[in-house]
């Protein structure tokens, strides 16, 4: 019974100190994650190309200065940790629960690394 309490606790350390480590990783990834605006360039009505900006609507001075330089906004994307594109409402903050989310992705791979013969 001793040594079932002692692997217990010791996997309970190890997975903590995995989990810590994997908050720090996730709260970098929340951190760096960055917000790309996709315009269209025309030319006399003519589209030209599309392209992503890290350039807000709102910094290039509006709708009107975006159709001065014949622009126009087509909608705001975020790269996820897994190279898969959201869309997101311009103005949308950064998801709170997606700290989380990256966890919850990031304990599928723990939980099979740790030794399967000790019941949790």
């Amino acid at each position: 019974m001793e040594l079932a309490n002692a692997i217990q606790s010791a996997r309970d350390f190890v997975k903590a100190q995995a989990v810590g480590k994997l908050e720090v990783i996730a709260e970098q990834m929340e951190f760096l994650r960055k917000v790309y605006y996709l315009y269209r360039q025309c030319s006399g009505g003519e589209a030209l190309r599309r392209f992503f900006s890290l350039i807000s609507p709102e910094e290039w001075g509006g709708e009107r200065a975006l159709e001065r330089r014949s622009m126009q906004f087509l909608g705001a994307y975020r790269l996820e940790f897994d190279q898969t594109w959201s869309r997101q409402d311009a103005n949308e903050a950064p998801n709170s629960n997606r700290k989380m989310q990256i966890l919850g992705q990031i304990d599928k791979f723990l939980v099979p690394a740790l030794p399967s013969d000790v019941p949790p």
